[in-house]
């Protein structure tokens, strides 16, 4: 991937050198080849979203390969645009596998919670997907016999949606990452100009290249060890632990006072350790 997400043509070439794989039999219960799983939309840690081209280069090889993709739409309703419309307009990658193209066969799953809208001790969320998918899961021991569904926090969430309540608490909780993000934003341009990185437009997560030759992990540690601030270095997003300059720093549970003031020690930080560089 790069800044702007995942490559489709890297994807493409993946694949292809893989394809004479046949780990298994195809059909009935298990139609695809692979799963490819993303997060499309404020992507963690990087918080981009895939381009409208790189969305449909994605659904014509997952349909050229025979490739399940499982999207992870947890942040894709906390867009920070004021406009009601244009935060709810963003099409997720699930809405470019339409059912009336001729060479549809429903390869894009949208995973969705509500934990990340309310609170993570909300374990509830939902799930759109073609039919071959929904059928799997309806016939599954999970679903069918029950045991595995959350019925009295789905009780709860469907009057809180009769009520237009969500609606009412997605404007609130927007608009407050909005001043949260903003607020770590302005220090770090402010005392941090070295370092690098993309304003987010929505989700949780700020992505930020480290000024050479700091690494994240040695960053993360000064942090914990003598301000008492956690941040996640960028290696233990990557499988071979690459992005090992970046780190993400999160802005989602504190108040943007609090976020300044953090940010403006870890700033502090940064420079002290590139001087003694």
């Amino acid at each position: 991937m790069d800044e702007n997400g995942i490559i489709p043509e890297e994807l493409e070439q993946y694949l292809k050198e893989r394809s004479s794989i046949k780990p298994r039999e195809i059909g009935g219960r298990k139609p695809f080849w692979s799963m490819l799983y993303l997060i499309p939309t404020f992507h963690n840690p990087t918080g981009v979203c895939l381009s409208a081209t790189r969305c449909r280069r994605v659904v014509q090889i997952a349909r050229k390969y025979n490739l399940l993709v499982v999207c992870d739409d947890v942040y894709n309703l906390l867009a920070f645009s004021q406009d009601e419309e244009s935060a709810l307009q963003r099409k997720r990658l699930f809405a470019y596998d339409d059912p009336g193209d001729p060479d549809y066969s429903g390869n894009v799953v949208s995973n969705a919670s509500f934990s990340k809208l309310f609170g993570p001790g909300l374990r509830l969320g939902w799930l759109e997907a073609p039919l071959c998918v929904r059928n799997v899961i309806l016939s599954s021991g999970l679903a069918f016999s029950g045991g595995g569904l959350n019925h009295f926090t789905s009780g709860l969430m469907t009057s809180i949606i009769s009520e237009g309540l969500l609606q009412k608490h997605l404007t609130e909780a927007r608009a407050m990452y909005k001043v949260q993000c903003e607020a770590v934003c302005s220090v770090l341009q402010e005392k941090l100009p070295s370092a690098m990185f993309t304003i987010p437009e929505g989700g949780y997560f700020l992505w930020l290249k480290l000024p050479k030759p700091l690494k994240g992990s040695d960053v993360v540690q000064q942090c914990e060890k003598n301000l008492k601030i956690t941040c996640f270095a960028g290696d233990i997003a990557s499988p071979e632990a690459n992005f090992d300059d970046y780190v993400r720093i999160s802005f989602s549970y504190y108040e943007a006072d609090v976020l300044k003031a953090a940010m403006v020690k870890f700033s502090d930080l940064i420079n002290s350790m590139l001087h003694e560089s």
